[in-house]
């Protein structure tokens, strides 16, 4: 990234979120900076010489046939060639390459990208199949989403998967994603939808970065903030039934990942947790300049809202994160929910002292800056829960009684005054939310052992607990 282009980003966060904010946003990110030490995944000879001859040797009913969607427009033949080149050079050696063309002069055979692809086959052409590539040239440009459901409608493998035009893949990423699908087949069930963790690199591929080491599948995370992103690769029958939308032209990858994970179970969708994509960060991309494409992160926020039908998704202070707001009667609008909780915080601004607990009792975000954000703002976004600090909670009325059962703890609530999150132009500020009534928590020393047993039984009653860190609610005891 360009040092105008930094610059720009730090103006354009000063303005939305004012002096604090920045200061405080700015301090984090040198904080994560000194602390990242990171390595983009190497691969040796003899490794990728395993895996192509093992994908070589399957039987074809133990294969599985990708198509490889790419729609260009316009791209710059450096970064158009290298993309190419990391798909022809993968271990996995069954799936195509559907390069739709939407430049000028596609038509006519006369565009930028098609002498780019020439150019490339006729130099580098032995041993790279270049069979496997399909030129799809469009007549007109109709924007991202219908030139990638051109490319779709073209599809022919079992399974589909997203590449944009100046990105990279890893060597192994079919092959990964391949075995992932393999391994399904063989406990009873193919996953449906497969992501794989990222991280970027500059515009020379150089230099590679911000590796997003990704959770498991998380619905509630995923209304925050497309985690998934790249790379993405979905059954295809199943892509089919949701083809990409052009009003939501920028988001319309979040939009269809939305849609194609709305009805599945959370075995139908599978994490697989190595990084596989590269994503290209140069002056015009959005990974490296999101004020470059606002309108982006705007079709984001109209996704999330239309995907959750009532819900409002309220910007946050870093461009393209979201809360859906939890408010008014927020249980009736979402039935899945048996309990919400927020943070612990020492003081205004302290420290996380309590919150969003794993199964063993720890927890997640503890000893946070109440006013950093963690590891890519995920400490600021709302989660998936397997517990939640009992002295932030609000749970379903249906199951007050449930509650006390389980834990020992009559419930009542009362308005208890919080800290809420900053969000984009409004500072962090002061409000009230009725939560379980901490006089009924007096004199108990063990609260983490009732709210791992709450937590466990919501599992079993088949509901989800939700982490709400617009909830900050200041402890002082």
């Amino acid at each position: 990234m360009s040092v105008s282009g930094n610059l720009k980003r730090a103006y354009l966060y000063l303005r939305r979120n004012g002096a604090v904010g920045t200061w405080y946003a700015a301090t984090e990110e040198l904080q994560k900076r000194k602390e990242e030490d990171y390595r983009p995944p190497v691969f040796s000879a003899d490794l990728l010489l395993s895996q192509r001859t093992l994908s070589e040797t399957l039987p074809e009913k133990e294969r599985t046939h990708f198509s490889v969607l790419v729609p260009a427009y316009e791209t710059d033949p450096r970064h158009l060639r290298e993309m190419l080149l990391s798909v022809l050079r993968q271990t996995y050696p069954f799936f195509t390459l559907i390069l739709a063309d939407a430049s000028p002069g596609a038509a006519s055979g006369e565009s930028r990208v098609k002498a780019a692809l020439e150019e490339l086959l006729n130099g580098e052409a032995e041993g790279l199949a270049p069979e496997r590539i399909r030129y799809l040239p469009l007549a007109e440009n109709g924007g991202i989403s219908e030139n990638t459901n051109r490319a779709l409608e073209e599809a022919e493998g079992d399974y589909i998967l997203l590449l944009d035009h100046d990105d990279l893949l890893t060597p192994n990423a079919l092959f990964e994603m391949a075995r992932a699908i393999s391994e399904g087949r063989k406990a009873g069930e193919a996953p449906l939808v497969l992501y794989s963790d990222e991280d970027k690199c500059d515009g020379e591929a150089v230099t590679f970065f911000s590796p997003n080491r990704k959770p498991d599948f998380d619905r509630a995370y995923l209304y925050s903030n497309n985690y998934i992103c790249h790379l993405l690769c979905v059954q295809r029958e199943l892509a089919r039934k949701y083809p990409f939308r052009k009003e939501y032209d920028g988001a319309q990858d979040f939009d269809f990942i939305l849609r194609v994970t709305g009805g599945l179970s959370q075995k139908q969708i599978c994490h697989v947790p190595q990084v596989l994509y590269h994503w290209r960060c140069h002056d015009l991309s959005t990974a490296a300049n999101p004020a470059s494409k606002r309108y982006a992160y705007d079709a984001g926020r109209r996704a999330v809202e239309d995907h959750l039908e009532g819900i409002r998704a309220l910007p946050l202070a870093h461009v393209g994160f979201y809360l859906p707001a939890f408010e008014g009667d927020g249980f009736a609008l979402r039935p899945e929910l048996a309990a919400v909780g927020g943070r612990l915080l020492s003081g205004f601004h302290g420290r996380t002292v309590g919150g969003l607990m794993e199964e063993d009792g720890s927890l997640r975000y503890g000893d946070l800056p109440s006013d950093y954000s963690g590891y890519l703002h995920r400490a600021v976004l709302t989660q998936e829960a397997p517990a939640l600090d009992l002295r932030c909670i609000r749970v379903r009325p249906e199951l007050w009684e449930e509650f006390q059962k389980i834990t020992g703890i009559p419930y009542r609530e009362r308005l208890t005054p919080i800290r809420t999150l900053p969000r984009e132009g409004v500072p962090a500020g002061k409000g009230g939310e009725l939560l379980l009534d901490d006089a009924l928590l007096e004199g108990i020393e063990d609260l983490t052992t009732p709210a791992l047993a709450w937590g466990r039984r919501v599992r079993q009653l088949g509901y989800q607990m939700l982490y709400y860190p617009d909830w900050g609610r200041i402890w002082k005891k």
